[in-house]
This record gives C-alpha cells, structure tokens and sequence, in this order.
C-alpha cells in the first residue's frame, strides 16, 4: 500500500487515486473545489458551508454532484463508500443542490449542502461530496480521462462521546538501503474522528534492553470503526540479531496506555526480508461490441519475492453495480521488478466508464485504483470493407493509368523507329542540277 497521510480531498485522475488539494490537476487546467473540508460541530437539520466548484480547463464540463459515506484505508487515505446501500444511506444524511449541471471553462458554480442527520445512535457523520465531471468534447482515440473531487463535510452533535482506541498491529518492512519502517495498526473503537497521542516506540535486544527510542510522526485522524497503520521509520542502523518491537500510546482523550510488542529478526544490519506489492499504471480501453481492456502494471517494491491477486471491476461511470468482474494472480515476483497484466472484462457499448482495481495479498488490501474512459464509435466492418474497396479501386485504377502511359510511350517508341527504316529504304535525296 502507498504510504501516504491522512487527504482532506481525492482528485481522481488519469493516473489514478492522486495526493492532491482541492483540484483535479491536468495539463490543460484543473478542477478546483472549496472548501475542500467542513468542520462541524451542531445539532442537524441545518445548511452547510456552499461548495464553489471552478473549471480553468479548456472543456466545458458535464458534472454530477451526489453525497457518499466515507471509509478509510490502511494507509489513513479517505475512500468513497459506493455500494447502492451506501449511496442510499449517504443520501438521507446530506443532501446536494443541484446535482447535475454543465460548467464552462473559466466559470464556477455553487452548490447547496444540508446536513440532514446522523445513523442511528451515532455521534457523527463523515461524509464526502462527490463531484465527477465529463469533458463535454471527446478526446481522440476513444479515451478520455474524467476528474473526480470530493468534498469531506466532518460533523459532529454536540455533546460527550466515546473516545477509545487500541493497538491491533505491529509489523515491519524493508525500506530500502539499511532502512527499516515499522507499520503500527491502530483502530478507533470511539464515536468520533481522533488520533494517537503520546506515542512512544521502543525496541529491545535479546537480553531486554531497550536498544532505540522514537515517537510516532505525523498520525492521521482516524474515522470510528477505522484501522490505520502509521508508519514509524527508524534512522539507526541495528547489527543482526533478534529483537523485540514495542509500541504505545493513548487515544484521542482516553488516558488508558494501549501497548504492543512483536518480536523480529535481522538477518544483517537493518536487513529485514520484506515483500511489497503496489500498482503502477492502470489503462482501460475498449471498442464498441467489444470487451473493456485493462492494462496493469503491479511493481514488487520490496526486499523479498512478493504474490498478489488482482480483482477488476467494470462499472458504468456514476454507477455502484459492476458490470462484470475477472482476476489475475502475479506470482513470485521478484524484488524491484514489475509485471504487466493483460484483462478482458465484460462487454462495452459507446458511453462513459469507469474500472476499478483492488491488489490483494490474501485478505489483506495492497492497493486500490479507479480509473475513468470513454467508449466511441468505431468503424463498422461494413465502413471497413468499403473503404478497403475504395482503396483497391484507387490502387486498380492507378495501375491502368500507369499501363496506358506505358503503351503509349511504347506505341510512339515504334511509329518513330518505323519513320526511321522508311527514310533508310528512300535513299539519300537527289542533290541540285549541275551549272552549264
């Protein structure tokens, strides 16, 4: 999983989920939203902040605007929960207005949100605010990337709430040369959004004592019911040998001391085999009649041969149900290096598309990608035949134009050759009379 911090927005590119502000970045301009995050502590039903969406790119845009719940992934990024279930739910929470519009480029539009309540005996809500938008002129080549933003609308009742948390996690990984980078899995057990704090990381040779102290940096907040692993990198270099890791912390206002220990071992100074999976590129693609074609690139970016399968989904874009699904496994992939999969899944027909792509190692999510295109209008084979025809009429009549040439050129070639034996035949013509 890429290790990234806790994202206020999503901007769904053409490479995929990016780290980003409140815009959807392209070389031609961006999409750009704000506020990116509303913080709310009130009692609902009540409006919230407008979102301003502008457009700077050269397209006019074709956006939707709909409500989603929110989850979160290992890494502490932000995910869109689309299931129809979900959506359903998201929308007796949040309401937008309205939902669908066309942007020009250089304008910007304001969008009306109302916080509309909370799930049952919930303290909190966390929702996002999808706005996906569609260039208006299809791009060449039959594949247009769509950007997709999404506004994170923290609200909150007031009054006392749970807060609790617990260390579920220790795991450690190779981070490069000499580098070690442990992962510690924290889930929040409370009713609302919070942190560590007063975090401490320790490790202990074999005979007890504690070789290394650090503090955690940089923890995300983390949503209730979430697990996030927060990346601990350690500086110093430990000799081969066995250790014992051992992190803790307290959560959020909760005073109580949660505290882990794993055991581990070095094969050599700060060597710990460690495999690693992520995704490189992910291109979708398809013809009309045709099947959508999906090109992935899974990169091993560990110390130790890594396996992992991949899951693709084919949905309509602004759909939850998926068309079709398939998978492929990369097997034994060596350190550092990438391969590259080839799918087929479903059956496409003109229209807007989205794929989205889960890389597991057993149970456990790698790395997630969704990616958007668009399907033309191809050539029919009927088109194709004819203007294969036309072409070898071109090519038929071309060659008789060339044959008449040459029979002419050959024709003139002969009439002056038999000029020329007629004249021989005459003779020389008779010279002037002879003076007296």
């Amino acid at each position: 999983m890429r290790t990234r911090s806790w994202l206020p927005v999503l901007a769904l590119v053409s490479t995929g989920v990016a780290a980003g502000p409140a815009a959807a970045q392209s070389t031609k301009g961006s999409l750009g939203i704000r506020p990116p995050i509303v913080d709310v502590v009130a009692a609902p039903p009540r409006g919230l902040p407008q979102a301003t969406i502008t457009n700077t790119t050269r397209d006019a845009m074709k956006v939707t605007v709909f409500p989603t719940l929110l989850g979160q992934s290992l890494d502490g990024t932000l995910q869109t929960q689309e299931r129809p279930d979900q959506l359903g739910a998201a929308t007796r929470l949040l309401s937008v207005a309205p939902r669908a519009f066309t942007l020009e480029p250089g304008h910007q539009r304001t969008v009306a949100v109302r916080w509309l309540g909370t799930l049952p005996a919930a303290k909190a809500a966390y929702l996002g605010v999808v706005f996906s938008g569609i260039p208006r002129r299809a791009a060449s080549g039959g594949v247009t990337f769509n950007p997709r933003l999404v506004q994170v609308n923290r609200l909150r009742r007031p009054g006392p709430y749970v807060s609790r948390g617990r260390l579920v996690g220790l795991r450690g990984a190779q981070a490069g040369v000499r580098k070690l980078r442990f992962f510690v899995g924290v889930r929040n057990l409370g009713e609302v959004a919070e942190k560590p704090r007063r975090t401490s990381f320790v490790i202990h040779d074999a005979s007890g004592v504690a070789v290394l102290r650090t503090r955690w940096k940089a923890a995300p907040l983390i949503l209730p019911g979430a697990t996030v692993e927060v990346p601990v990198d350690l500086a110093e270099v430990l000799p081969a040998g066995r250790y014992v890791a051992q992190a803790l912390m307290r959560f959020g206002r909760n005073p109580k001391l949660e505290k882990i220990e794993r055991p581990f071992a070095l094969a050599g100074p700060n060597l710990l085999p460690t495999p690693a999976l992520k995704l490189g590129d992910v291109r979708p693609s398809g013809t009309p009649g045709g099947p959508a074609h999906v090109k992935v690139t899974v990169r091993s970016t560990g110390t130790a041969p890594a396996s992992g399968t991949l899951a693709v989904s084919l949905l309509r874009l602004g759909g939850t149900k998926p068309i079709a699904r398939t998978s492929a496994a990369a097997q034994r992939l060596g350190p550092k290096r990438d391969v590259v999969r080839e799918l087929d899944v479903g059956r496409v027909e003109v229209g807007l598309y989205r794929v989205q792509v889960v890389l597991r190692d057993g149970g456990r999510v790698l790395d997630t990608r969704t990616e958007g295109f668009r399907v033309t209008a191809g050539r029919s084979f009927l088109d194709r035949y004819k203007g294969a025809v036309a072409g070898v009429g071109a090519a038929v009549l071309l060659l008789l134009l060339l044959l008449a040439l040459l029979r002419g050129w050959r024709r003139r070639a002969e009439l002056e050759r038999e000029l020329a034996a007629a004249r021989a035949a005459q003779g020389p013509p008779p010279g002037p009379p002879d003076q007296p």
